[in-house]
């Protein structure tokens, strides 16, 4: 399919974030949502992620062992939503705006990154809990 089908319905978009085993396209837009696309599927959102904590999306990654785990780095932390669209904000204390995110090879871990604070937060994925690793 074509990616010119897929089209931003003229919101501007903060950041764009392709599946590591399909086709699936994650496209932040500045309304605070996120559209999921499967590009095998459809040319229209299979799905939209939204929430109130999701405020000025700056980043996103996939979990890369599978297509079902998405974190969003936001305003105040990280969104991290999973395939039947519920999510949990994962934050810490003076870690915000989430500027950068990047998962282990394995999945089991990822780390977030902020302009605002001089620590890189490690997240255990299993229980999602932070270790601040100071730069």
């Amino acid at each position: 399919m074509p990616l010119s089908l897929v089209e931003s319905k003229e919101v501007p978009i903060t950041s764009i974030e392709w599946g590591h085993h399909k086709k699936i396209l994650a496209i932040a837009k500045i309304d605070k949502t996120i559209d999921i696309y499967d590009l095998d599927t459809s040319s229209e959102p299979e799905n939209t992620l939204v929430h109130e904590y999701q405020k000025d999306i700056n980043c996103m990654k996939w979990n890369p062992v599978c297509n079902k785990t998405l974190a969003v780095g936001c305003r105040f932390g990280v969104c991290l939503w999973d395939s039947n669209s519920w999510m949990e904000f994962l934050h810490t204390k003076n870690h915000f705006p989430v500027t950068s995110i990047e998962w282990s090879h394995n999945g089991d871990y990822f780390v977030t990154g902020s302009i605002n604070d001089d620590a890189i937060v490690v997240w255990d994925f299993t229980t999602n809990k932070p270790t601040a690793l100071k730069r």
